[in-house]
């Protein structure tokens, strides 16, 4: 069932899900007046088919259920994901919490929408008798699922060889999910295989030309390739798909920040700060980008906002004491690196 609060800050949206086949209904307060024409029945039913898509269960002798809670905010972006109700079998919680991470982010809402979250529940069932019988007809999406999991443990303990033993397997299996090339090349990007991790991502924006993802991983390949040409390109596409989101602004800001573009840095790091103004590390990422073209004044403004969400960052102390060292106010530069080494000692 699905049904929606209004009487709060943010609403609630409650709806099941299973394997084999997934009933949606709305229930409305009539207790509240609601003014928004927005579909937010459509809407569920794009997260539904979204974190349905992305639920690769383990096999099991019994069945299982997950209950998954999460908020998805106006940007689409996701928070509080947790298990409410266990399965009591880890392998298949994880595979839950793990198929929304994937699903994330949602699609945003509609600008005359008044709430600002939608809290989220989703019921995952996994009927064992129904996949008993798929098995038994040879169905290889089943196979490739249970391979897929495999990996994922695999690559959790970081053994990324064994991962892509196990992703690979998946693929031979089922060609067509998107998933198993991003994992596999997330998989060969920590394995340093940067090459081969291109073409994982490649291959899977050929299946899901609009899953940012993508072309955001494969860009940090290029960047380890040095192909920076390749990596920017990459780095806007993500913007194009998803302007409303801090970080993919970030990302690119990072780009231009490596390649010493620092003019295109303070400008992506200003849209990323627009977008989440009490993210710190932004402000410190853009207050290095003003040091190096000797914008100094900038430069600490920006570290003192950066302090003032993060007090006791020691990063951002020896950053204004270098500031103010090249400045040449040496007294000032001293103080704050007293303050850096004392936040140093307390968190020892």
């Amino acid at each position: 069932m699905l049904s929606m609060l209004f009487d709060s800050r943010a609403f609630a949206v409650d709806f099941n899900s299973s394997v084999e086949k997934s009933k949606t209904q709305k229930v409305i307060n009539v207790e509240e007046k609601v003014s928004e024409s927005f579909d937010w029945n459509n809407y569920m039913e794009k997260v539904q088919t979204k974190v349905k898509k992305n639920w690769n269960p383990p096999f099991s002798k019994k069945s299982i259920r997950t209950v998954v809670l999460f908020s998805i905010d106006r940007s689409g972006n996701i928070s509080s994901l947790a298990v409410k109700t266990s399965s009591n079998i880890p392998s298949a919680d994880y595979a839950a919490i793990d198929a929304v991470k994937k699903s994330a982010p949602f699609e945003p809402f509609a600008d005359y929408v008044k709430h600002n979250k939608v809290d989220v529940q989703i019921t995952l069932d996994y009927n064992v008798h129904n996949y008993i019988n798929r098995v038994n007809i040879g169905n290889d999406k089943f196979l490739a699922k249970k391979f897929f999991v495999r990996g994922l443990f695999y690559y959790k303990s970081k053994k990324y060889k064994e991962a892509i033993l196990y992703y690979t397997k998946a693929i031979k299996l089922d060609p067509d999910d998107d998933n198993y090339y991003l994992y596999r090349g997330l998989a060969y990007l920590d394995k340093k295989d940067y090459s081969k991790a291109v073409d994982d991502f490649s291959a899977g924006i050929k299946l899901d030309s609009g899953n940012i993802n993508f072309y955001l991983k494969r860009a940090a390949a290029y960047v380890e390739l040095k192909q920076y040409n390749k990596a920017i390109v990459d780095l806007t596409k993500s913007i194009e798909l998803r302007p409303d989101v801090s970080a993919v602004y970030e990302n690119r800001a990072h780009f231009y920040f490596l390649v010493a573009d620092y003019n295109n840095a303070v400008l992506d790091y200003s849209k990323a700060i627009e977008l989440a103004p009490k993210q710190a590390d932004l402000y410190y990422f853009r207050a290095a980008s003003y040091k190096n073209l000797l914008q100094y004044d900038k430069a600490i403004e920006d570290v003192l906002k950066a302090i003032k969400f993060e007090p006791k960052n020691t990063d951002y102390y020896y950053l204004i004491a270098n500031i103010y060292e090249l400045k040449e106010d040496y007294k000032t530069s001293f103080s704050y690196r007293r303050k850096a080494f004392k936040y140093e000692k307390r968190n020892k």
